[in-house]
Order: C-alpha cells, then sequence, then structure tokens
C-alpha cells in the first residue's frame, strides 16, 4: 500500500549528506473520506527449492527456504471538521519466517530465523487560515528479530535475539505560512527514539542503579534460559570459527534519543539581477543522546572463552579469554548547529545555477556519571564528571548548474561542485567515556583441562602479564582534529530522442579528505616492528601439503616493553594517506509509458581507490597491520533493466532484471607466533582477488483492476521473485581451514506471492 509520496531532490545546501536525497512525504487527509487495504502471501508451497549439487556436497541439504510472510495493511484519511481538520492514518504489518542456510536446532530439526514489524502513522492538518497551517505527525515502528542473522557457524543456544524487540518513534509539530506569492516559511520541532535489545530479560531502571549515579538508573540482565545457552559461558575457536554457549552480545541495550528545532525560509523574487531567483535558508539544532549498555552476563560470566585448532563444530585448544567491563551502561552526548542558505538563479530561461553553503557546528561530552563494580580488578564502581569533545566547525558550499542546450528543453547538461562533511557518529565520542563497554583479551591458562574458565586461570591485571589488547581502549580527544568531509564533481547529459524516449549519461567523481584514523599515542605507528611470519597454509589452513602457495604471510608485533593498558590510549587523527577516491559512470535509457508500455535499462560501473578499509565505516586503527591487503582498488559493475505492458482488460505485466558484481573480498589466513600479538587474521592478497559471485535474477509482476462504482478499485496482483531460480552466494566463509567458501547465505529460490488490494 503506497503510504507515502517520495521526490528526490538535488544535493543543495538543505542536504548534509553527499549522494542521492529524497524526502518523504506522507499523505494528508481531505474533505473526503479515501482510504483502502492490501494483503499479500507466500508460503513454503508456492516456493521452489534450488539447492544443487554442488551445496549438497558441502553439507547443505536444505536452503534458505520460506515458511511464512505475510505483508497487510490499511490506511485512511478525510475530515475531522470540513475545510479545517484532517486526519490520515496507516498501519502495516509484515512478518517472515525462514530457515536459514545450514542452521540445526539441538533435535536436528531446521533452525528458523524470524522477523516482522509493525508500523503505524498518524497525521492531523488543522488549517489555521488560509494561508497558515499546523501538522502533528507521529510514527511506531516495532521490529522483531530472531534468529535471523544466525548461520552454520554457531550453535543454536548462541543464536541473538532482539529482546526487548527494536522500537523508533518520530513525532514532529510544524507550523507552515505562506505570505503572498513569494515567502513561504516553516517551524518545526520534533523527537525521535530508538531502542533495541539483544537477549536481555530485563532492561528498567532500579533504586541501585539510581543510587550509584548510573545514567537514567538503569539496569540490564541477560536472560539464561536454556534455549539461549542456559548460563554457559561464550565459546569461539578462531580456527572453525565455532559458537557455542550464550551469545557473546546477550544483555546489551541501546536507548538513543534526539530532537530536533528547525526552520526554513523561501523566498522567491522575480525579474532581478538577470533572471528569477529563489533564496532558501534555514536554521538546525539537533541535540543527542546515546546509551550503550551491557548488563550483568548472570551464570555465563562476564567473558568469553577463546580457542584454536578446533573441527568443523567443535572448539580446539584453550588460548584466550576476552573479560568484559560489564555491566556497564554509558551515556555519550552529541550535538548538531546547522545554518544553510543559497540561491536558485535562472538566467535567460535557459541556465539554472544553484549557489550556496552550508555551515555546521558538531559538539560532543561524556555527561557526569557512575558506573557499577563487576567482577574483575579493573571494574570497580566509579564516578566522572563532564568530559568535553573537539567541537568541530565546518563550511560546505554547493556550487550546481543546469544548461538548456537547444533551448527547446530536448537536451539538458547539468553538473558541479558540491563538499559534504560527515556528521560526527553518536559512537566516535565513547571512547573518551571512562564507562565505555570493553572487551579485555588475556591469556588464559586452563589450568585443570576441563575447558572452562575458573578463578586463578588468568591474572586480570590490565598491565600485568597475560593482558594482550582491549577494544575499544581508551582514549581521548584531539585538539587538531579535522572534520572529514567529501568533494563530489558530477556532470550529466541528458537527451531526448523522441516524445517518450530519452538516454543519459552521467559521470560522477567523489575524493575524500581529512579521513579519520585511530592512533594509539603510546603505542605509535613506528614500533610494530617485529614481523612475525609463517607460510601460507593455502586453501584448506593447512601447512605442508600440495596447496600451498610457497610464500611467507607476515603481520607487525611491538615490543614486549610496550604491553599493557598503560600503553594504551587512542585519538582520532586525519591521515592524508587514507584519502580515497571513488569514480562512477552510469549510462540509462528511458522510454517513458506510452502505446501501454515502459522501458528503462541502465548500467554503472564504479572504480575505487582506497588505501585502507574503514570498517562498518568506521576509523581503521592507525598501524601497519590494519593495512595489509584491505585497501579497495576494485571496479564494481551493476546492469539493470526493467519493463511494463499493459494488456487488455486491466491486465499489467511488469519485469525486472538486475546483473550486480560480487563483493570484492581475500582469503583469510589466522596467523600466531607474536608475543605481544599472539594471533592475527590477516588479508592473505589484495581485495578482488576473491569475489563474490555475480548475482544475477528476473522478478515479474502480473495484476489485474478491476474499477468499482463511487471510484472504487481492487486489484489483484501475483509476484515472482527470482524467476528463474539462481542460487547465488550471497556470503561465504573466507576464513581458509576445511569449511573454506562454504556459503552461509544464498540467493532465495523462486517464490510466488499473491497479493489483493483495495482502494476507495
Amino acid at each position: 500500500m503506497e503510504e507515502a509520496k517520495v521526490q528526490t531532490i538535488s544535493n543543495g545546501p538543505d542536504v548534509p549528506s553527499r549522494g542521492p536525497a529524497l524526502s518523504m512525504l506522507l499523505k494528508s487527509g481531505g474533505n473526503e473520506f479515501h482510504g483502502g487495504a492490501s494483503y499479500a502471501y507466500s508460503s513454503q508451497h508456492t516456493e521452489g527449492n534450488n539447492v544443487d549439487d554442488e551445496l549438497r556436497a558441502q553439507g547443505i541439504t536444505e536452503g534458505n527456504p520460506l515458511l511464512m510472510r505475510t505483508d497487510q495493511g490499511g490506511d485512511l484519511g478525510g475530515r475531522v471538521i470540513r475545510d479545517k481538520l484532517w486526519f490520515y492514518g496507516s498501519a502495516r504489518y509484515r512478518p517472515q519466517d525462514v530457515i536459514q542456510l545450514g542452521v540445526f536446532k539441538p533435535d536436528g530439526t531446521p533452525g528458523n530465523g524470524y522477523k516482522a514489524e509493525i508500523i503505524t502513522n498518524q497525521k492531523l492538518s488543522y488549517q489555521l487560515r488560509e494561508a497558515s497551517k499546523l501538522v502533528f505527525w507521529n510514527t511506531w515502528v516495532q521490529k522483531y528479530h530472531y534468529a535471523d542473522t544466525h548461520t552454520r557457524f554457531q550453535a543454536w543456544e548462541s543464536r541473538l535475539d532482539r529482546i526487548p524487540p527494536i522500537r523508533v518513534s518520530t513525532w514532529k509539530a510544524e507550523w507552515q505560512e505562506v505570505r503572498g506569492n513569494s515567502l513561504v516559511m516553516s517551524f518545526l520541532f520534533g523527537r525521535w527514539t530508538w531502542t533495541g535489545g539483544q537477549n536481555a530479560n530485563f532492561v528498567g531502571s532500579t533504586p541501585e542503579a539510581t543510587a550509584a549515579g548510573v545514567p537514567q538508573g538503569l539496569e540490564i540482565r541477560m536472560g539464561n534460559d536454556e534455549s539461549h545457552g542456559g548460563g554457559r559461558p561464550s565459546r569461539l575457536d578462531l580456527t572453525s570459527q565455532w559458537q557455542d554457549g550464550q551469545s557473546p552480545n546477550g544483555g546489551s541495550w541501546n536507548d538513543i534519543w534526539r530532537y530536533t528545532s528547525k526552520a526554513t525560509v523561501t523566498y522567491f523574487k522575480p525579474d532581478w539581477l538577470v533572471g528569477n531567483h529563489e533564496f532558501k535558508a534555514g536554521l538546525e539544532y539537533t541535540p543527542t543522546a546515546f546509551i550503550q549498555g551491557n548488563g550483568d552476563r548472570g551464570a555465563a560470566g562476564q567473558y568469553r572463552l577463546i580457542f584454536t585448532g578446533g573441527a568443523t563444530g567443535q572448539v580446539g585448544t584453550p588460548t584466550q579469554i576476552e573479560l568484559y567491563n560489564y555491566p556497564a551502561i554509558p551515556q555519550n552526548n552529541v550535538g548538531f548547529t546547522t545554518v544553510y542558505g543559497g540561491d536558485t538563479w535562472t538566467i535567460a530561461r535557459r541556465l539554472t545555477l544553484e549557489l550556496g553553503g552550508r555551515f555546521e557546528h558538531d559538539t560532543a561530552h561524556v555527561p557526569a556519571q557512575c558506573r557499577q563494580a563487576g567482577p574483575w580488578s579493573f571494574t570497580l564502581a566509579a564516578c566522572t564528571e563532564k568530559i568535553p569533545f573537539k567541537s568541530l566547525t565546518s563550511f560546505a558550499p554547493r556550487l550546481y548548474f543546469s544548461y538548456d542546450l537547444t533551448g527547446s528543453g530536448t537536451a539538458v547538461l547539468k553538473g558541479g561542485w558540491g563538499r559534504f562533511y560527515k556528521q560526527r557518529f553518536m559512537e566516535e565520542n565513547q571512547m573518551t567515556n571512562p564507562f565505555a563497554s570493553v572487551t579485555s583479551t588475556y591469556r588464559w591458562r586452563d589450568l585443570n583441562g576441563n575447558r572452562l574458565y575458573d578463578p586463578g586461570e588468568v591474572n586480570d591485571d590490565p598491565n600485568g602479564p597475560d593482558f594482550i589488547s582491549s577494544t575499544p581502549a581508551p582514549g581521548v580527544s584531539n585538539p587538531d582534529e579535522k572534520p572529514m568531509g567529501t568533494d563530489q564533481f558530477a556532470l550529466t547529459l541528458e537527451k531526448q530522442l523522441g516524445s517518450n524516449f530519452a538516454v543519459r549519461v552521467s559521470g560522477v567523481h567523489i575524493r575524500t579528505f581529512n579521513e579519520q584514523r585511530l592512533l594509539n599515542i603510546l603505542r605509535p605507528y613506528e614500533v610494530y616492528n617485529i614481523p612475525i611470519s609463517s607460510p601460507d597454509p593455502g586453501n584448506d589452513g593447512v601447512v605442508g601439503n600440495a596447496d600451498d602457495p610457497g610464500r611467507m604471510l607476515t603481520y607487525w608485533d611491538y615490543p614486549a616493553s610496550l604491553r599493557g593498558r598503560n600503553f594504551e590510549k587512542f585519538m582520532i587523527i586525519n591521515d592524508p594517506n587514507s584519502s580515497e577516491t571513488h569514480t562512477a559512470i552510469d549510462l540509462q535509457v528511458v522510454k517513458r509509458i506510452s502505446d501501454d508500455w515502459q522501458f528503462l535499462a541502465s548500467y554503472t560501473a564504479t572504480k575505487n581507490d582506497a588505501k585502507v578499509g574503514h570498517p562498518l565505516n568506521r576509523a581503521a586503527e592507525y598501524t601497519p597491520n590494519a593495512e595489509i591487503n584491505t585497501g579497495d582498488q576494485s571496479t564494481q559493475k551493476t546492469f539493470r533493466v526493467s519493463g511494463l505492458y499493459r494488456l487488455p482488460y486491466g491486465v499489467a505485466v511488469s519485469a525486472n532484471f538486475n546483473n550486480e558484481s560480487g563483493a570484492p573480498q581475500s582469503r583469510q589466513v589466522l596467523l600466531r607466533g607474536g608475543v605481544s600479538i599472539p594471533t592475527f587474521v590477516i588479508n592473505t592478497d589484495p581485495l578482488g582477488t576473491l569475489q563474490l559471485p555475480t548475482t544475477s535474477y528476473v522478478d515479474l509482476r502480473v495484476d489485474k483492476s478491476f474499477e468499482l462504482p463511487q471510484r472504487q478499485r481492487v486489484t489483484l496482483r501475483v509476484n515472482f521473485f527470482n524467476l528463474l531460480n539462481a542460487n547465488t552466494t550471497q556470503t561465504w566463509n573466507q576464513r581458509a581451514g576445511p569449511t573454506y567458501l562454504y556459503p552461509t547465505l544464498i540467493l532465495r529460490p523462486r517464490l510466488m506471492e499473491f497479493g489483493v488490494q483495495y482502494l476507495f
């Protein structure tokens, strides 16, 4: 069901980020009542099977078939008071249950991943007077995720479920005013919240946590039911990547809330200074708070046990232990202040210039707070005063143009340059929070051989001989930090070749500057000077057989004198050598709807040039190890074709074909031998020497509409997803060993979905 109208807008000064920008305009009620309802259904009975002999040879007897999926919703809008007050509301519910590839429950039955979402929208519009309106809008979303990210390398008990579920709530109140034919004003105030937990059976305020000064008085406790580990500790084997026991992320909970105050003014001035001008200006202030809590893990313990050398589905030799400083419920605050302005200047009806700029001021700090004591020597109860973080100030100019080459609108050249600055992530100032959730890795000696942790088997002194590292380590703000940004150059030629036929050629070049890295100021780049070399074991992960490529792999250790947390203090720096470029070309052919058919074809190729990989778009550590075959020099290609044909009697057929190159990757090997860094997972070759397969699939839709009296309509619809039943691997295991290149996700098999929609 269509609930909102999507508009593409340019990268003017009112847009904070580069790339395509969309504005969502929710429907409003009117004097007449309108609405509708829709329902779609698919299940294992409407789905094919795309497991072939190659997958069966890897132990995959069943793919990721759908067990159940429905999509239902409805909306209604109309008047409360004619010509004065209108309402609109909608609701949607979408559950899905899918078998996870290669996952099994303890009784041998396939493991399923369930997810669902509930979405509601409410809107009231009140006409104060002819040119003035008040709007109130609210949306509420609840999402469920149970084992839907589970893989064949995890025991069923280690699955990660969203408990409590994700809840998102957004509301705004806005006043819109139009003065004459030239001036439009808008003033808005709103709030956005996001909360969600993982295997947490209790999240709430308690008197004990309030008395201890914990933010919001929160207490979090992890569930330890038998189905989710039964209180058994988390265990991970670095070789087989097998994980069992309670999930290591169990008992976590996030809470984010953001307020927005925004004012915008648009003024149109015709026939002034050689053309028409549309001036636009805005002011926005957005304070945000972020709590990322990890609670008491109960009987599972505040740790995870690490092994090496395990076979498939097993753990091997005990080597390390990860100690958690839980319970940890830190709060971090950021604020964004933005002022922007611009002019859309049309000259002689052929040349349009979009000139503007965006001023941004980002602030961050750790508010005063406390933490409760944990079980380790470094997790004592403590409090901290407010800790400020470096404020970042930037100005981003935007210069774009559009020129009608012929004067008839049949050939247009568009382009320009824009600068965009990255707004500070809420998590970035977390490293300055002394109570942030920290994982510290230690050497572990399983003295009694029971493969479980017992007191006395590790020296938990963060500056003692067993300490290896901590993530994230404590940090400080960099007084010389500069805001990270991107320059984007774009040029597009659009040419109409017929009344309903057009082509477009676009090119975009993007380059970053002030790229961020994480520098340990007490253990700098140059001290990683001890080479740790091992033979490349080949794909099977075993040294000394026929598949060995006959070369050495090396990572870099640092002197033992620099070990311990006394030598860990991180700071965000700007590394000019980490700047990257991306160049893309896009070719598009469009045949607009006429004679009962339409057609669109596009081809996009993007050349990447990046020296260092940034995991999850976060700053990479400033060490030589972070630069070993992590840069991206790949070229990604995408080809898409879509079309629609209207048959007689209200029948329409549409199809989409998508062909997309796989992500660039590298084989990975677990190396051992260092003193300060005893193990390290290395990319053996540059990214792109291993690449996920190209994904190609076809989707098809057939629908039939029935026009009813009084402007009512019913549409029956059948969708065929992955019509040709492709089984392309979407993700696989990159780690050398017995499960190298084993798929963990394949393209869903052919699926037929039935749907019906009613509108009035």
